[in-house]
């Protein structure tokens, strides 16, 4: 099919007004070798046509531009592979928005359709005045500009929907502060298993037994309710993980599902907070009538595997590994060691500047053939003294004389340390083994470790 190509808007050919050559003032050479139209221009003529390039044009010019494109030989041609041309075009175009823009910001969205579509253009303009071939643009461009606005409307939607899935996901976990976090960069999250740096707290009601036995159930559940708000309203503060409550245990962890470079610290810290808030809260029972309470807190950090783990029935967002179980372990030591709070060796490695330290013990747990040191976060460092940073330095030398085998410098030393400080279960448990020893000597190539039978 040939179509004449229009060379311009109206009065693009030359025109002379037909009383000019009636009154004789056109020059003649003007009109030599032309060919001459004669046609109307005027509205009242009913001579004007809608065209490509005007709305009003005047019909003895499109009469000019088939007979100049008859002269000039410069027909445009939808030749019959055109409709197949049009389709492998709008096919490209679909294929490249389609597979990029789900995966694009919004303004990479915008630049990526506007730089197909000026393709798009580029293209059929230069098959226009080139070769005189023409092709479909407005369909092209039209199915660009409906898949653009397809992605943004399924990308805000997307956006809301994972927004309150991250929030009824992790809301029950986390702090609202850190799902808003996370639903700033929802594709950063998911509930799949990962292995992670990270810090796990467990903690106790010390004589909860106990305690149950005394109250009734509902006043049971009203205490306990009491303890775990304020609880857990301190392990946000420290962007800690509830991970379960089971009776009167709690256990949170610290890193997921937001990295935490500072999980170490922050778990710490939170417990400290939560000796001195379960202080408050027993202080407020012991007013009421009810009985007074106390934890045990033990925190250890390593690798661990967290994820959404459980089976089709239940599942729970929680970490796994030795690190873990350590510190489950460390938690029941704390009644051992007579302290509020232990923590694992990784766990002082990471946090060491932060606080003063006192050495507990080198101790192999049930299951495992290595000793590991446990610890004991005293006080920050801002709350040190030279009484306890003299306490600590004498406890160094006495754990390194018991560690060689020199119990009668460990026993001087603490003995010393129990004389000036009596209420520290630690050193009269040491005085204990000191005297074990002395009558049963340990195996060749002991390291100074004491074998825990408990877990």
């Amino acid at each position: 099919m040939r179509r004449a190509s229009f060379r311009g808007p109206a009065e693009t050919f030359p025109y002379i007004p037909a009383w000019q050559v009636l009154a004789g003032e056109v020059d003649t050479e003007l009109l030599q070798g032309a060919l001459v139209l004669v046609g109307t221009s005027a509205p009242g003529l009913f001579d004007l046509r809608a065209t490509p390039v005007a709305s009003v044009y005047p019909g003895v010019e499109v009469h000019a531009n088939l007979l100049a494109a008859m002269l000039d030989k410069k027909f445009l041609q939808q030749p019959s592979w055109a409709p197949g041309a049009n389709f492998v075009i709008a096919l490209f175009a679909g294929l490249i928005l389609a597979l990029s823009l789900p995966w694009l910001a919004p303004i990479l969205q915008v630049i990526i359709s506007f730089g197909v579509s000026i393709t798009i253009i580029t293209i059929t303009s230069w098959l226009w005045l080139i070769e005189g071939i023409v092709l479909a643009l407005a369909g092209p461009l039209l199915l660009v500009f409906l898949l653009t606005v397809f992605n943004f409307i399924w990308g805000f939607f997307y956006e809301s929907m994972t927004r309150h899935r991250l929030a009824d996901m992790f809301g029950q976990y986390v702090p609202p502060e850190l799902v808003e976090e996370m639903s700033r960069h929802p594709g950063n999250f998911s509930f799949a298993g990962e292995s992670r740096q990270l810090s796990v707290l467990f903690s106790d009601i010390r004589g909860f037994t106990a305690l149950s036995e005394s109250l009734a159930a509902d006043e049971l559940k009203v205490l306990l309710n009491r303890y775990f708000t304020p609880i857990t309203g301190v392990i946000f503060d420290h962007r800690g993980t509830i991970d379960k409550y089971i009776g009167d245990f709690v256990m949170a962890f610290w890193g997921a599902p937001i990295e935490d470079p500072d999980h170490a610290l922050h778990s710490i810290q939170a417990a400290m907070q939560m000796l001195k808030a379960t202080e408050k809260i027993s202080a407020v029972f012991v007013s009421e009538g009810l009985p007074a309470i106390s934890v045990g807190i033990g925190i250890n950090s390593g690798l661990m595997n967290v994820g959404d783990m459980g089976s089709k029935y239940r599942r729970a967002y929680t970490v796994l590994g030795d690190a873990v179980n350590l510190a489950s372990r460390l938690e029941s030591s704390t009644k051992y060691y007579g302290v509020s709070l232990v923590v694992g060796e990784k766990t002082r490695e990471l946090a060491l500047e932060y606080f003063i330290w006192r050495e507990l013990d080198l101790v192999k747990v049930k299951g495992k053939d290595y000793s590991v040191k446990v610890y004991q976060p005293v006080c920050s460092m801002a709350e040190s003294t030279p009484e306890l940073e003299e306490e600590l330095a004498i406890l160094g030398h006495a754990l390194a004389s018991f560690r060689k085998q020199n119990f009668i410098h460990a026993k001087a030393l603490f003995t010393q340390l129990n004389q000036q400080y009596p209420n520290i279960n630690q050193y009269i448990m040491y005085l204990e083994r000191i005297q074990t020893l002395s009558q049963a000597p340990p195996a060749i190539g002991w390291d100074g470790s004491w074998t825990r039978i408990d877990k």
